[in-house]
C-alpha cells in the first residue's frame, strides 16, 4: 500500500503548458502601420496619377478629364526630355562618385594603421 507522499513523488511532472498568443495579435498589431501607409502613402500617389489625367484650370473650378493628352505633350516637349538627360547625368555622377568614395575609404581603411584594433583570427 502506497502512501499519499510516495504517489505524489512516483507521479509523473505535468508538461508545462505555454500560453499561445492569440492568433489575430499580428494582425492587430499590423494596423496602424497599414492605416499610415494608406493615409500618407498609398492615397497621395492615387491623387498624383489621378490628377495627372486631369487639367486644372484655376484653383476652384472642377478639373477636366483629357486622359493621356498631358502625357503626349510632356513626350513631345523638347524641355522634357533635356530634363530627362540633366537626370541622368546626374543619377549617373552620384552613383559614381559615391561608389568611388565608400570604395577609396573602404580600401583605406582596411590597411593597418595606428589606433586600429588588431584583426581578429
Amino acid at each position: 500500500m502506497t502512501t499519499r507522499a510516495e504517489s505524489i513523488v512516483a507521479a509523473k511532472p505535468r508538461a508545462r503548458t505555454r500560453r499561445r498568443r492569440p492568433a489575430f495579435l499580428p494582425y492587430l498589431l499590423a494596423v496602424p502601420i497599414l492605416a499610415y501607409e494608406a493615409v500618407f502613402l498609398l492615397y497621395p500617389i492615387y491623387q498624383g496619377i489621378h490628377s495627372s489625367f486631369t487639367k486644372q484650370v484655376s484653383i476652384g473650378k472642377p478639373a477636366t478629364w483629357v486622359g493621356l493628352a498631358n502625357y503626349r505633350r510632356m513626350l513631345h516637349d523638347p524641355t522634357f526630355w533635356s530634363v530627362m538627360g540633366n537626370t541622368i547625368v546626374y543619377m549617373v555622377a552620384v552613383i559614381v562618385v559615391a561608389i568611388g568614395f565608400g570604395l577609396g575609404s573602404a580600401l583605406v581603411l582596411n590597411r593597418p594603421f595606428r589606433g586600429r584594433a588588431p584583426r581578429a583570427p
